[in-house]
């Protein structure tokens, strides 16, 4: 599992803008050195049926953005109508996304870098008051596309292990140490999701209790 710094939380009082400003350049730092290294043949093909080509989730994220976060956040059309059947995820499998005309690599890093243009152009006049927009209100939809870049960046990292590529030697997670050891997790009831006004899933709401039945893992396996 992927992390960022510094998770959206409820809105406290401050200017929200500055930090999700510095959040999204972060996240997409931290995809373009996850792809520095590839060719332009390694970017471009199906390395496995199960996943899509590296370029095309590329393409999807700047699409997606663009989607969510200047047309249906500020009514604003579509930067590239005609891409939005090319990475519409439900028109293809991922074994025939080599066939759609996507953007390859030096066009799909210029239209990533256009959108966030956009991007950046509508947060700086984004209300992000609590009473605003459900989409905006306290950052929610910057929240839901930062996740989704991170998502995808695991997708890739899927894709780089099932092709026996050898990823990036940078730091990919927010952690630190070994992540081998095992551990016994007591029984009982926890409270699960979440009600508080922060960025979460549909599957987390509402919250709830839960019993979590005794299973004991053997720290020697």
């Amino acid at each position: 599992m992927t992390t960022a710094p510094t998770q959206l939380r409820g809105h406290t009082g401050g200017d929200l803008r500055p930090g999700i400003a510095d959040r999204l350049a972060a996240v997409r730092r931290r995809t373009l050195d996850l792809i520095a290294p590839l060719s332009e043949e390694t970017l471009g093909l199906v390395h496995d049926p199960l996943m899509s080509p590296i370029v095309w989730d590329l393409g999807h994220m700047a699409t997606f953005e663009d989607l969510w976060l200047v047309q249906n956040a500020f009514g604003k059309p579509p930067l590239r109508e005609e891409l939005g059947r090319v990475y519409d995820p439900f028109s293809a499998a991922r074994a025939q996304r080599g066939q759609l005309p996507f953007l390859r690599s030096e066009d799909c890093f210029a239209y990533m870098e256009a959108v966030r243009a956009r991007t950046l152009q509508c947060l700086a006049n984004a209300d992000l008051d609590p009473e605003a927009d459900k989409l905006l209100a306290n950052g929610f939809v910057y929240e839901m596309i930062i996740r989704h870049e991170l998502q995808h960046t695991e997708t890739i990292l899927q894709t780089l292990q099932l092709a026996g590529i050898e990823r990036p030697s940078f730091p990919l997670g927010g952690q630190t140490g070994s992540t081998e050891a095992m551990m016994l997790v007591s029984a009982g009831e926890f409270e699960m999701g979440t009600d508080l006004l922060v960025f979460s899933y549909d599957n987390e709401r509402p919250s709830h209790s839960l019993h979590l039945g005794a299973f004991e893992i053997d720290s020697g396996l």
